[in-house]
């Protein structure tokens, strides 16, 4: 995503509070000043148009959302809204807000703030019409959705007022007055009803190299210049570890590397036959020791990563011979010729996409299937073709949004889902259609089903539309000086739960 008009002028757009916090004599000596290490600067600080990490990082401290779900917890918990839903109808449901906040700029917080904002997130608009009635927000919902809580503790939730050209929050942080995209800085809210312990959020850029190497980030933990990152490579970790000053966690993965099928173009990889032999053909232990240093904990079993729980194995066991017996005894017409495109970036899923790929390529030479490695061609090219399913396989993937095991699945297998399409989340790259499963996601979004969410599970391994080969895990390095900080694999890293020491 492209920088805008709207996001530079919601950065200038910090209220003379925060001028008066950063001119105060000595006011630098005293202040508590979180350095966190990013490898990119953020791309747009509005919440409903964030979809890269680290933007989202810093839009999740200026704006609140409706719920939230705590470090630990799968529950949802009211934030901006004073209850939790209820239901006034079969497809109605409301919430008063709650009372006593205001936005960083004096502005009180209404119902109407909420349905405004609210109303142009994507993620919510598909689901529902708002409406305020006093102090309560109504949602008229299309289908029934018991997880719309859930929905409304996503980030890009994050409820905004848009005033004069700039986007103001109810959040414990807001940005400084000379803050940039490249340069951010956030201050405390004033106006906040709790204000944090720490006073100042400063995000540092350290650019990858052209391939992939984070070693400026690793070098600036070293130095002691960063108090907190993510995404630091495995190989890195064990000799940070050892470094006085910094504490290592190491998490389960709320993330999946995947080679998608494009199964909607007519060839062979419309034999489901094709489709599982690839996949057997694939040692997902030895992708994981080749690529995270020589640990082979990070193979996938299946779509979900780990930090969903603990699901049945996909059964698409490594076998080479397996394999080419299932090539053989297809009829599709040989020789098999496929195209493998890359990824467009090292992701926490897959550190070395063209590494991956070259090794899936060589397997598949193993079986009869010719193959040829395609470069990614850029964010933008990459994504283009990932639209356009112009591929036959292709190595994407997947980080959570939320706990919910349901929404992972439906944004990879649900028909309206169709990468390309024009909803909120949409990575069903594989181009898969199936009426079942389109029919028992809806049905556990109505009622919260076990047996739909089986019964989803049990028809992706039966068609096997994309194959699950690598996790991704959930790091953080970050200095002992940094106090109460606890691992949120499925959440985003909330600053303001935490202090710092001088």
């Amino acid at each position: 995503m492209s920088l805008t008009r709207r996001s530079l002028s919601f950065v200038a757009g910090s209220v003379f509070a925060a001028l008066l916090l950063t001119a105060l004599p000595g006011a630098s000596a005293e202040r508590k000043v979180l350095r966190v290490g990013v490898t990119a600067a953020p791309l747009n600080l509005d919440p409903k148009e964030t979809v890269d990490s680290v933007s989202g990082l810093v839009s999740a401290q200026v704006f609140d959302t409706p719920y939230f779900v705590a470090p630990g917890s799968t529950a949802t918990q009211p934030r901006l809204f004073a209850t939790p839903l209820r239901a006034d109808g079969p497809l109605t449901w409301s919430a008063p807000v709650r009372a006593g906040i205001v936005f960083s700029d004096g502005t009180p917080f209404t119902a109407a703030h909420a349905v405004a904002s609210l109303s142009r997130v994507k993620l919510v608009s598909e689901k529902a019409t708002l409406r305020a009635e006093g102090a309560r927000v109504v949602f008229a919902l299309r289908s029934p959705d018991a997880l719309l809580e859930t929905t409304l503790s996503q980030n890009s939730c994050g409820i905004e007022l848009e005033k004069e050209g700039k986007f103001l929050g109810t959040g414990p942080y807001m940005p400084a007055p000379n803050a940039s995209l490249n340069a951010m800085v956030l201050v405390r809210n004033p106006r906040c009803l709790k204000p944090p312990a720490i006073d100042e959020i400063r995000f540092q850029v350290y650019r990858p190299t052209t391939d992939g190497n984070v070693s400026g980030l690793v070098n600036a933990l070293k130095r002691g210049d960063v108090d907190y990152a993510t995404g630091i490579p495995a190989q890195e970790l064990p000799q940070l570890a050892k470094l006085p000053g910094l504490e290592v966690s190491v998490g389960q993965g709320k993330s999946t590397g995947i080679f998608f099928f494009q199964v909607e173009k007519p060839g062979p990889l419309q034999d489901v036959k094709i489709r599982r032999a690839i996949a057997r053909a694939i040692d997902r232990a030895e992708l994981s020791r080749r690529f995270f240093d020589g640990n082979a904990t990070f193979a996938a079993k299946n779509l979900l990563p780990p930090a969903m729980g603990s699901f049945e194995p996909d059964g698409l066991t490594y076998d080479l011979a397996a394999a080419e017996a299932l090539v053989k005894d297809s009829k599709v017409a040989k020789p098999i010729t496929l195209d493998i495109l890359e990824t467009w970036t090292s992701r926490p899923y897959a550190p070395n996409p063209n590494g991956i790929c070259r090794y899936v390529a060589d397997q598949l030479g193993k079986i009869g299937i010719k193959s040829k490695v395609m470069p990614s061609g850029g964010t933008t090219t990459f994504f283009e073709k990932l639209d356009k399913g112009d591929f036959d396989i292709v190595l994407a993937g997947w980080i959570a949004d939320t706990h919910e095991a349901i929404d992972f699945l439906e944004v990879h297998l649900a028909s309206w889902a169709i990468s390309g399409n024009r909803c909120a989340s949409c990575n069903n790259a594989s181009r898969y259609k199936s009426k079942s499963v389109d029919d028992a996601i809806r049905e556990y979004h109505e009622k919260r089903s076990p047996a739909a969410l089986a019964s989803i599970l049990k028809t992706a391994r039966e068609d096997v539309p994309f194959f699950p080969v690598l996790n991704g895990a959930s790091t953080a390095v970050y200095s002992k000086r940094l106090k109460g900080y606890k691992a949120t694999p499925l959440t985003t890293t909330q600053f303001a739960l935490y202090d710092l020491s001088n």
